[in-house]
């Protein structure tokens, strides 16, 4: 006689019954294929329904003697209930079937390379993408009720730091508890919403393991001779020195790699205390403390002033702050930096100069802006994605695939027998058809000097890039960009939505 599986009498929900180990277990060639749960349904990978394998397995179920139902089923649903059955958090609580999925999301989007993960709830459905080398990329698509159930249950459940209840019609943030993130390889996740017209928008940021990373130098990074010449010359000024870029431009990486430079240049034998919001990346050597205190967008600017002026009372010889974002962390870094101590920071700004006018901005006076001991360096840099060498295509071939201002801006800019258009075959086995295979730094690196900031302060930041560049040899982004553009590595388009190939043209000219 046919039998059902026991658990399906006291669970109340159906619970996994075929892992590794159990009497149901499939065979490890189509364990990651199908899924049997307590009440008896058998959910297949719905590519797998035919497969020799599976039904073989299903075969040997019904020899057994259990009732089962085979249903078509997605990748997703069926890792998504194998993590459940498999995992429990950090601190031994069972995994809800929102939180498992969730977890699952995180894992696929990490081994992607994800940067960001997109929750966007429509009326009708909620499309979950993620951003690959800077390319959203819709993967699944849920109904509207699990799009929402997994917002709340990832809110009100999974994070450390955010408010009780979960509101749609409200902008929310919070950041990810550890315990969700053990064994899907970050080191950390943040998240924020905002209301639309129906629903919301859910975006988590991904901070992968410093042992994960693909980049671990400033040569891999994308960092010139020159530029890495300039950088390792700064970390023998004491002042400050400024990485900016817009938010996701890995300035916060870029950041961490030059941490760990310099605790190798002294062996170790410095105290370098970071002051961070979330803790993004693991530095060897460093003290890594957080922010802690109101950490409110109203109280979060004290947070960070009294942070950093409790550091210097903490015998270090550098400091890492996470981030400049008005007069008073700003008032309160230069305090810092003041008492002799070498501080490295993040600020948001589209070039070099632009630091200088958001610290102006801020409220800091020019006479503070012009002491060259005081800003040592200044730092701008984006994030360029890599076209796949296996997919893309000379210009000449793919260039009826751009628009016209593009084409012309090849002509002008670049040399068009080097440079390479993203491919369009979706079958590339190199790329998985998305046409890039990761991301390289365009930047520019400034030590500055005195001449440098006095023309800042007499006649602004554009004669400032002039005399840079026509003085001291300036390397900017928009060089930066054509130069990876003529090497073949970046596409024009999508060099020239990060800095218009003209920018110099026009600054000089």
């Amino acid at each position: 006689m046919d039998r059902a599986p026991q658990a399906a009498v006291s669970a109340p929900k159906p619970s996994v019954i075929s892992l590794p180990g159990s009497e149901y277990a499939p065979p490890p060639a189509i364990a990651d294929k199908l899924v049997l749960l307590s009440d008896g349904i058998l959910l297949v990978n719905s590519s797998y329904l035919r497969d020799m394998s599976v039904m073989a397995y299903c075969d040997s179920l019904r020899r057994s003697g259990l009732k089962h139902e085979v249903k078509s089923a997605t990748n997703f649903e069926i890792a998504a209930y194998r993590t459940s059955g498999a995992r429990v958090a950090a601190d031994g609580q069972q995994l809800s079937s929102a939180q498992a999925r969730l977890v699952e999301l995180m894992r696929q989007a990490n081994q992607e390379r994800a940067s960001d993960l997109h929750f966007v709830n429509y009326e009708r459905e909620t499309l979950v993408r993620w951003r690959v080398h800077n390319s959203l990329i819709t993967r699944h698509t849920l109904t509207p009720t699990d799009g929402q159930e997994m917002c709340r249950a990832l809110y009100e459940s999974m994070t450390d730091d955010a408010d009780t209840n979960y509101n749609a019609q409200t902008p929310q943030d919070g950041r990810v508890s550890s315990k969700y993130l053990e064994g899907v390889g970050l080191q950390g996740a943040r998240i924020a919403t905002r209301p639309m017209e129906y629903a919301n928008l859910m975006v988590m940021r991904l901070f992968r393991r410093a042992e994960d990373d693909d980049v671990t130098s400033l040569e891999q990074a994308g960092y010139t001779s020159l530029q890495r010449a300039i950088l390792h010359r700064l970390l023998r000024r004491k002042g400050i020195v400024l990485f900016s870029g817009e938010t996701g431009s890995g300035k916060s990486s870029s950041l961490a790699i030059l941490m760990r430079i310099l605790l190798e240049m002294f062996h170790y034998r410095i105290h370098l205390l970071t002051i961070e919001h979330p803790l993004e990346k693991v530095i060897k050597g460093a003290v890594q403390t957080v922010l802690t205190g109101d950490l409110s967008p109203e109280g979060l600017s004290r947070a960070w002033a009294s942070a950093i002026a409790n550091s210097v009372r903490l015998d270090i010889d550098y400091l890492m702050v996470g981030e400049l974002r008005d007069l008073t962390s700003a008032v309160a870094a230069i305090s810092g930096a003041l008492t002799g101590h070498g501080l490295f920071s993040t600020i948001h700004a589209d070039e070099i100069f632009a630091i200088l006018d958001r610290l102006f901005d801020f409220g800091i006076s020019e006479r503070r802006l012009v002491n060259p001991k005081l800003f040592s360096g200044l730092v701008n840099q984006a994030l360029a994605p890599i076209l796949c060498p296996s997919c893309s295509e000379p210009f000449a071939k793919a260039q009826s695939r751009l628009d016209e201002v593009t084409r012309e801006r090849v002509r002008e800019f670049c040399t068009p027998d080097t440079v390479r258009v993203r491919g369009v075959d979706v079958d590339c086995s190199t790329c998985g058809g998305l046409g890039y295979v990761g991301r390289k730094v365009v930047a520019e690196v400034c030590m500055t000097n005195s001449t440098l900031l006095n023309v800042y302060r007499d006649d602004g930041s554009a004669a400032a890039r002039k005399h840079w560049i026509e003085h001291m040899d300036g390397y900017t982004k928009c060089a930066h960009v054509i130069q990876r553009i003529n090497d073949g590595h970046v596409d024009p388009f999508d060099g020239d939505s990060i800095v218009p190939l003209d920018e110099d043209k026009i600054i000089l000219g």
